[in-house]
Formats: C-alpha cells, structure tokens, sequence
C-alpha cells in the first residue's frame, strides 16, 4: 500500500513475494496489463528469477475473477464499516487479516476446504517428492 501506483510498488511486492516463497523457475505469473505489470522492471525481475510473465487478454474481465474475489472478501470481511483514522492503521488492518486469518486460517471450498498456506504446504510436499 503507497501513496502511488509506480512499478516499483509491484515490483516491491513482487520481490517480497519471491523471497519468502522461493518459487521454482518455471512458474508463471499472470497479470492484468496495467503500466506496473508491463514494466521493464518487473520484466527484469521475473526474467532474472526464471518467472515466465502471463498476460489477460484484452476487455476479458474473467481473468480477474479470482482477485476480484478476494478482494470481495477482503472489503465484506475487514473493511466493510470501519473508518480508519490512518493509512498506517488500514495497512496494519489488511495485513493481520490477509497474513493472519486469511491465508493461516480461512478454509475455501475452493481449495479443497483447505487453508492457502495449507495448500500451499502440501503442493510443496508434493514438488519435493517427486
């Protein structure tokens, strides 16, 4: 969260990403084509970490359904009728919900009534097996 839309908050979030989950060469990261995500810095980053960058095609609002889910929930589950006093206190807010409840503890029918870091886990355990 910041006060702008420059690459460089994508591609912040984007090495923060990469550090703590250390993805294998190969994956692929799908985005929309906003200027952040076709930047030449984020282009960098995901070619110096053998990231294979994936883009929407154009006026297909589908792509998107999965984020715009979450973000859904995000407003109903954490934001709906709350007035924050700061932007440090919104951050603080949507960080404990997402890092805290969301991924650790949110089970979805979606995921196999699994946690995301609960899948996540175990399609590591499976990588690593095979």
């Amino acid at each position: 969260m910041d006060d702008s839309m420059e690459a460089r908050l994508v591609d912040n979030a984007f090495c923060m990403g990469i550090k703590r989950r250390n993805p294998p060469a190969g994956l692929v990261h799908h985005s929309g084509r906003g200027s952040q995500c076709r930047s030449l810095l984020l282009g960098g980053t995901l070619e110096i970490n053998g990231i294979i960058p994936s883009m929407g095609a154009i006026s297909s609002p589908g792509d998107n359904a999965v984020t715009e889910s979450l973000l859904a929930i995000i407003k109903l589950e954490c934001t709906n009728e709350t007035t924050f006093k700061t932007r440090y206190d919104t951050r603080l807010t949507i960080f404990d919900y997402s890092e805290v409840f969301y991924n650790r503890m949110w089970m979805s029918s979606a995921l196999g009534h699994l946690s995301p870091e609960e899948l996540e886990t175990s399609m590591q355990r499976l990588r690593e097996a095979a």
